[in-house]
C-alpha cells in the first residue's frame, strides 16, 4: 500500500513539474500579452500543486487512509501524445489542455481513494484547480486561433 501511495503522489508531483515547465515555456513563446500572463501565472500555481503534493507525501499513507482500490487506473491518465518544444504554440497549448484535463481526472479518482475528510477536500480542490486550469486554456486557445468563429 505504502509503494502505491508513494507512486501516485510521485506520478502527480511529475505532472505538475512537467505542467509548470511547459507553461513556463510556453509563456515566453508567445507574443500576445495576456496569453504570456496567464500561462505565466499558470505555471506558478502547477508550481504550488507540486509542493502541496510534496507535503501529503511527507505526511504519510497513514495520513491519508486509503481505501483499498483494485486499479487506480494511473497509467489510464499517462499522455501518449508526444510534442515537441519546437511544436507550434497552437499544437503545445491542445497538449496542455489534454494534461490539464488528465490531470483533473487523477485527482478526482484520488479523492474517492481515500477517507479522510481533509484529504477529500485536498484532491477535490486540485482537482477543481486543474479543471479551472482547462477552462483558461480552451479560453485562450479559443481566443488566439479561432478569432474568426
Amino acid at each position: 500500500m505504502l509503494d502505491e501511495f508513494n507512486e501516485i503522489i510521485d506520478y502527480a508531483i511529475q505532472n505538475e513539474k512537467d505542467a509548470y515547465k511547459l507553461y513556463s515555456y510556453l509563456s515566453k513563446k508567445m507574443n500576445d500579452q495576456a496569453a504570456k500572463k496567464l500561462l505565466a501565472d499558470l505555471a506558478n500555481e502547477e508550481k504550488n500543486h507540486k509542493i502541496q503534493l510534496e507535503n501529503f507525501k511527507q505526511l504519510g499513507i497513514e495520513r491519508f487512509k486509503i481505501r483499498k482500490v483494485k486499479d487506480l487506473k494511473l497509467t489510464d491518465h499517462m499522455v501518449t501524445d508526444k510534442v515537441s518544444l519546437e511544436a507550434s504554440p497552437q499544437e503545445l497549448l491542445l497538449y496542455a489542455i489534454k494534461k490539464e484535463n488528465e490531470a483533473y481526472i487523477l485527482y478526482r479518482e484520488l479523492k474517492e481513494s481515500v477517507e479522510d475528510p481533509d484529504s477529500i477536500v485536498a484532491f477535490d480542490e486540485l482537482s477543481k484547480f486543474e479543471l479551472e486550469h482547462k477552462n483558461k486554456l480552451e479560453r485562450l486557445y479559443d481566443d488566439l486561433f479561432n478569432r474568426d468563429n
